[in-house]
């Protein structure tokens, strides 16, 4: 759907790959006033470095919402960061407050010292997770996966079906 959309404005980028893995998609946040994202992805990489996230109902074409658990974690309303628009016209007005600054710095920083990184925003985080690695490969407890889903947040299964 989005590949054959191109900005009509020339302060508006799109990145040429849904999931960019490199140096570039560093480069198109830092760079960026506010980003749209339908990723967790480019929405947790863009509130690392203080930006504003806005994001829509892309619905199938968009799996990695309403398909990632984290995701809803990651919405204001759960305490993230991503502002949710239920309709385009309120998803431009969020925008519009965003790229002219109007939008709540400190909650960002909030959102990634405690959900993002909680070790601390100065902290590498290659070696915290290989020391987590080896010692849950150490431990005997094993974590069944209904735990993890009992932590997404009650009337969070649908997008569409939220209140």
């Amino acid at each position: 759907m989005w590949s054959g959309w191109s900005p009509s404005r020339e302060r508006v980028s799109r990145g040429g790959s849904p999931v960019k893995r490199d140096q570039s998609l560093y480069d198109e946040l830092h760079h960026s006033a506010a980003v749209v994202g339908l990723n967790t992805t480019a929405q947790i990489e863009a509130s690392i470095l203080g930006k504003p996230v806005y994001t829509f109902s892309a619905g199938e074409d968009a799996p990695g919402q309403e398909g990632t658990l984290h995701f809803y974690h990651l919405l204001e309303e759960h305490g993230g960061v991503v502002t949710f628009a239920e309709t385009l016209d309120e998803h431009v007005a969020q925008l519009e407050r965003g790229v002219s600054g109007d939008y709540d710095r400190e909650a960002i920083r909030h959102f990634c010292e405690s959900f993002v990184r909680p070790h601390g925003l100065d902290r590498p985080v290659a070696p915290i997770l290989a020391r987590e690695v080896v010692a849950l490969g150490r431990s005997d407890v094993r974590r069944p996966v209904s735990r993890a889903l009992a932590s997404v947040p009650e009337g969070t299964t649908r997008l569409s079906s939220r209140g």
